[in-house]
């Protein structure tokens, strides 16, 4: 979905587009500065791991006198999983790892500010969210997933009440950010556009799946994708 968004607001993007469908889609980007430093922190580890530095000091004095092609070279030498392992799990979280970097050539400097230019198409977009859009996260929280795998969960209503609070204070939350401020803020910037906002919650009706399933999953984050 952010993905749709940045094609959108990329000025490579211009005559791509004749409507957008916009699943769960918030307006973030990331710095060059910000980008460039994570960069920096992951070949840092690398050079550590592989050996050619004992220490941060050594990696940055070998960062800053080596070529980009030298440095590309190395980069391209690494077996993947050292990447996966410096890396780790990220969430999609900007400070863990930093993405739609705002290059100004594929991203504009500033990111979604630029849309207050007034020089984007108005093009019918819709997008939207689940009715327990976080449920699939919950779920995976080590707390909850462990008293499900012990089947703990069903009969203690206190848990039953947190895991509950939890999907929904999170389902808000996400619909806050990807629908209801998304179509806040490109209202304000092309008040023309027309945008179709919905709430997927097919999962939540009565009959449809099991009441514990639907407890626990409900509507998550991407049952809307057919």
């Amino acid at each position: 979905a952010r993905n749709a968004l940045a094609a959108y607001l990329s000025p490579l993007g211009r005559g791509l587009f004749h409507k957008l469908f916009i699943m769960s889609g918030g307006l973030t980007t990331a710095a060059t500065k910000q980008s460039e430093e994570k960069a920096d922190d992951i070949l840092t580890e690398l050079l550590i791991k592989t050996g050619i530095a004992s220490t941060q000091d050594e990696a940055r004095v070998w960062i800053s006198t080596q070529s980009a092609d030298k440095i590309s070279d190395f980069l391209y030498r690494q077996n993947a999983f050292h990447f996966v392992e410096i890396i780790r799990e990220t969430g999609l979280q900007m400070a863990a790892f930093p993405h739609l970097i705002e290059d100004g050539t594929v991203i504009p400097i500033g990111g979604f500010d630029n849309l207050n230019n007034r020089d984007h198409p108005s093009l019918p977009i819709i997008l939207g969210s689940t009715a327990s859009e976080f449920s699939e996260f919950t779920l995976g929280d080590t707390h909850f997933f462990s008293l499900v795998q012990k089947e703990e969960l069903a009969g203690n209503m206190e848990e039953k009440k947190l895991y509950e609070a939890a999907v929904q204070y999170g389902s808000d939350l996400y619909a806050e950010f990807n629908v209801e401020q998304t179509t806040e803020i490109f209202l304000t910037a092309i008040p023309e556009m027309p945008i179709y906002a919905y709430r997927f919650a097919w999962g939540l009706r009565d009959g449809v799946i099991d009441p514990y399933i639907r407890f626990l999953i409900g509507a998550p984050h991407g049952a809307d994708i057919p």
